[in-house]
């Protein structure tokens, strides 16, 4: 049967393909133990040796890329590259068995952990560019080391991205050793303080105890580090932050070669609907904010606005827009795109967006949470004025709206590695769009022992307060015999809602009363039909409504005492609960109320060290969702060193018998292991996997069981319509129903492909701005790196007096009916042809004879301002470059702007039957095109308009560059490129208020009569 299942499973085949590697690895394990640390060091110098060819070949391929000017040339370059990449990894997979085996023996002597064959399988999965799915505990951390290691050997760089700084800084301290053995420098990059950066560096005392072993550094040194750990959000930053350097030394990052997801799921999945995003300085008033919001206060459902809740959405009705309009006090609200926008923004504060679920208020901030995590996202910030909308409704203060200066999404970010491999719990049921949006296919790696947790399946109550009390009567059970139990939440609310009914005795000995009644009046006889009804209804009631004494008319008629801790009410909780030991606990319990631990993912690293002891016999833990994610719950909790064998004992152990190393470990595997409860079903089936895979690591016993209810946000937003069929179902009886589970599966294919509808129209709209931002940052780098720019600005120059010749001697118009005059201002307001040439000069000139004298005078002009440069030791080169840094920054955030403006309207087009993102790409290549051309342009009239005055007090003459743009020429807005000081280094000019600008025909101030272009305009000292 198991030959039958290999045979048509693919990923078996898969599987067993790279178990030849395996045993290969395996083969060279004897002949690696008998060398010395020094020699397994040498290993590292031998390897790269042999990689040096193909290394060479590559940059030699990408140095001749960077030269290619020309399409043809481009594309050979590229097909070079691409060449050498492919001699590379050729090379590379040879090395495999060879380099994989190093590491383990590196392992061994310094972590004393040995791979086990399936973090083989993993690590030869990741080398080649795929996603190695590995169960929680089978250890993903040590299965990197190797494929890190392997494709570290070319000397460009590799990374291990994580979803948090803890676990960055965790795995790069734990590895080093490994790595620094083989010879190999590790660095780790860190969210906070802002740019922290460090190397690892064995014994290195730090302030911080927390840090010892980690020297800072700026980032720069950490990127040239062979390993580098960091979380995805300062890789992408980093990269953002780059291709805004104003030169070569503010770059930190290398070319991105190599990089390994830790829970890939997490990163490239869930956060892939949110980009990247560095904002640049505020633009506008917040007061604005609070008025929009309290107009929009008064609004009421479906008559002024309707509600979207699965996307977030909300839109006024003709009516709403009436109202809205009478209390801003403006007659046409479409009319002003601005104020659109802001009650747009308003709208989903208000009513989409909910407090304690989406969002929190913390010391008068507004803090988003994860909805993946329920993690706190501290730094992070919604985009388009609906954070500053939320904090108006709040009623905290306003923090000023910023604009986008630089943006990128996660997918695109990480689709520029040239390869780009990952490793999670979870990620088969995602392949699909794995695969079509990052090319990567899924391995799943088998466990190291057989799993026997045992999944139960999922229990179903009509309401929420019915579910709720189940799962702390499973609690009460699972804690009074030992089970340790780990509650998954969706929400902060939620893991508040249950700790409340822990933490107070009352709240349990209530609910417990409530139970006992419950069963005494099913089993009742005799009580009149309507009287049972009544009390039903009555334990029915919520129970933050409920107190004892209201429960009394029941337990009279029952019999039943009215105290909870009642010997003859606690033995028929025992019976139901199925309690037969530790009497003492439960009565503890029911006074004092339940100890336990809630974990809302705010301190990362507190958050481990809670995870960690989740294990221990009678730990209660409620988390949201993932909290802790990437720390093993161990059974027992872990282990004091002196109580524990060393890792090799256990690991290099021939017996794959389950051992546990304390006695506290093997007491909690007897009750049942580690108890996983899900307070509901998450939106995707791959978060519930990952909550299931907390318990039952490396063949641990374990317990997994859901609770739900029809008042479920799952169900409510995306269930079947067939809530009608349940409507005789009493709401405190339990379902475990086959098609009540299908449907819920169906309401989460719904959400995944509803998600992944969103994800991949991001993608779609960010792809279009892709293409620009790659020409752009290309062309960035190309300059940062020492690009001439002269032939460019000539040959634009040559473009713009053509299209001047063009507009004022057109072709359908008669010669003497030529607008010469016109051309000639033209271009004295560009080059200052006045100079060289008289209006005169141009007549009984054919179009072509024009294009090229006028053209020829331009160039002329251009030397001329190159001596003038000269004479004052000035690098023009140097003062083209910075010029045009500038003007592609100003340049390019007004096309973000512009870009995210086109893509909120658009969607409008399809009330035109068209396809609204065939017209976004439409009309974003037309607006790139006027991007490229508007910084020509720009380029062309500051360099012309630079002149040299000498800079004053004398001492050490030094001299100054400053643009002086014409009355008729635009200079950039918010800050032209002007000043540049003798170093080339420009800065912005700084104007009076309210001063205006001096044109080049205007009387000279200096009261001379000359116009100023012939007076003082070339010295500029009026």
């Amino acid at each position: 049967m198991s030959f039958l299942k290999s045979l048509l499973d693919g990923n078996e085949r898969e599987v067993a393909r790279l178990r030849k590697t395996v045993t290969e690895i395996n083969a060279l394990e004897s002949s690696l133990t008998g060398l010395s640390d020094e020699e397994l060091a040498a290993k590292t110098v031998e390897f790269r040796e042999r990689l040096a060819p193909a290394v060479e070949r590559l940059d030699a391929a990408k140095a001749q890329r960077l030269e290619a000017k020309e399409a043809p040339e481009q594309s050979h370059a590229d097909a070079a590259v691409k060449a050498a990449f492919a001699a590379l990894e050729d090379e590379l997979n040879r090395m495999v068995p060879e380099a994989f085996a190093l590491v383990r023996e590196a392992a061994k002597r310094t972590l004393k952990m040995r791979h086990f064959d399936v973090q083989m399988i993993a690590g030869i999965a990741l080398h080649q560019g795929r996603i190695a799915e590995l169960a929680t505990g089978e250890g993903k951390t040590l299965s990197a080391t190797s494929p890190l290691y392997l494709n570290a050997l070319p000397g460009k760089g590799v990374h291990l991205v994580t979803p948090n700084d803890y676990l960055a800084k965790r795995d790069a301290v734990w590895n080093a050793p490994v790595f620094a053995l083989l010879g190999l420098t590790v660095g780790v990059i860190q969210s906070h303080p802002y740019g922290a950066a460090y190397v690892y560096e064995p014994g290195y005392e730090a302030d911080d105890p927390h840090m010892n072993d980690l020297r800072a550094v700026h980032r720069s040194e950490c990127y040239q580090c062979d390993i580098v750990y960091g979380t995805n959000a300062e890789f992408g930053f980093d990269y953002l932050r780059d291709n805004m350097a104003r030169s070569p030394e503010e770059m930190v990052q290398r070319d991105l070669h190599f990089a390994v997801v830790d829970e890939m799921d997490s990163i490239l999945i869930d956060e892939a609907r949110t980009p990247l995003i560095i904002s640049g300085m505020p633009e506008q008033s917040t007061d604005l904010y609070y008025r929009v919001d309290r107009v929009v206060e008064r609004l009421q459902h479906e008559r002024d606005y309707t509600l979207e809740e699965k996307s977030k959405n909300a839109m006024l009705t003709d009516a709403g827009i009436t109202r809205v309009e009478e209390g801003l006090g403006v007659s046409n609200l479409a009319d002003d795109v601005a104020l659109m926008h802001h009650v747009n923004a308003a709208l989903r504060a208000r009513y989409a967006y909910r407090k304690d679920i989406e969002y929190v208020v913390k010391d008068g901030q507004v803090i988003i949470v994860d909805e993946f995590t329920g993690r706190m996202m501290f730094g992070r910030r919604y985009s388009d004025g609906l954070h500053q909308a939320i904090e108006a409704k709040e009623g905290v203060k306003i923090e000023e709206e910023t604009q986008t200066v630089a943006t990128i999404t996660i997918q695109n970010y990480f689709r520029i590695y040239h390869k780009l491999a990952g490793m999670t719990g979870t990620a088969k049921t995602e392949e699909q769009e794995i695969r079509k949006i990052y090319g990567m296919d899924v391995v799943v790696v088998p466990t190291n022992l057989p799993m026997i947790r045992k999944d139960q399946p999922d229990v179903i109550y009509k309401t929420e307060e019915q579910k709720f009390r189940a799962i702390v009567g499973e609690i009460i059970q699972k804690h009074v015999i030992g089970q340790p139990v780990l509650v998954g939440t969706r929400s902060i609310e939620i893991s508040e809602r249950l700790s409340e009914r822990l933490k107070i005795g009352e709240r349990l000995q209530l609910q417990a009363l409530i139970m006992v009644l419950r069963e005494k009046l099913l089993a009742a006889k005799g009580l009149p039909k309507d009287q049972v009804e009544q009390f039903h209804e009555l334990l029915n009631t919520k129970l933050d409504d409920l107190y004892i004494p209201k429960l009394s008319p029941v337990a009279k008629a029952l019999d039943v005492p009215l105290d909870a801790l009642d010997p003859a009410n606690v033995d028929a909780l025992k019976q139901m609960l199925e309690i037969t030991t530790n009497h003492e606990v439960l009565i503890d319990a029911l006074t004092d109320g339940i100890p336990h631990s809630v974990l809302n993912a705010k301190y990362h690293e507190r958050e481990a060290e809670i995870i960690a002891e989740a294990g221990r016999k009678h730990a209660v833990t409620i988390a949201t969702n993932m909290a802790g994610r990437g720390v093993d719950i161990m059974l027992g909790g872990t282990p004091p060193p002196d109580q524990v064998k060393t890792p090799t004992e256990v690991l290099l152990s021939s017996n794959i018998t389950k051992t546990y190393p304390t006695k506290e470990s093997a007491a909690v595997a007897e009750v049942g292991g580690l108890a996983i409860i899900g307070s509901e079903r998450h939106e995707s089936r791959r978060i519930d996997r990952q909550l299931r895979g907390r318990s039952g690591r490396q063949g641990d016993p374990g317990e997994t069981r859901f609770y739900l209810s029809l008042e479920d946000e799952l169900w409510r937003l995306f269930g079947d319509r067939g809530k009608w069929a349940l409507g005789g179902w009493p709401e405190y009886e339990r379902l475990e129903h086959g098609w009540l589970t299908a449907a819920i599966g169906r309401a989460q294919k719904k959400v995944e492909e509803h998600n992944f509808g969103q994800r991949k129209h991001t993608l779609e709209y960010d792809d279009v701005m892709n293409v620009h931002r790659d020409v752009i940052y290309k062309q960035r780098r190309e300059i940062l790196h020492g690009a001439v720019l002269k032939e460019t600005i000539l040959d634009h120059t040559y473009a713009m007096v053509e299209d001047a010749v063009a507009r004022h001697c057109g072709s359908e118009v008669q010669i003497e009916e030529w607008d010469l005059r016109g051309l000639y201002d033209e271009l004295d307001l560009l080059f200052d042809l006045s100079l060289a040439a008289r209006p005169a000069d141009l007549e009984g000139k054919t179009r072509e004879e024009l294009v090229e004298y006028l053209y020829d005078i331009a160039e002329t002009r251009y030397e001329a301002k190159e001596q003038e440069f000269a004479q004052y030791d000035i690098d023009i080169r140097d003062a083209e470059r910075q010029i045009t840094l500038q003007i592609i920054d100003q340049k390019w955030v007004e096309h973000l702007n512009s870009m995210e403006y086109l893509r909120e309207g658009v969607w409008m087009r399809g009330f035109e039957q068209k396809d609204p993102l065939v017209i976004y790409k439409k009309e974003a290549f037309e607006m790139f095109n006027a991007l490229l051309d508007s910084i020509q342009d720009d380029m062309v009239n500051w360099m012309f308009h630079l002149v040299v005055r000498p800079q004053a007090p004398p001492p050490r003459p030094r001299s100054v560059v400053s643009a002086v743009p014409e009355d008729t020429h635009e200079a950039m807005s918010n800050g032209a490129p002007a000043a540049i000081a003798g170093n080339g280094k420009p800065k912005l000019p700084a104007s009076p208020a309210g001063a205006r600008r001096i044109g080049r025909n205007d009387p000279c101030p200096c009261g001379s009569g000359k116009k100023y272009k012939f007076c003082h305009l070339k010295t500029g000292d009026v």
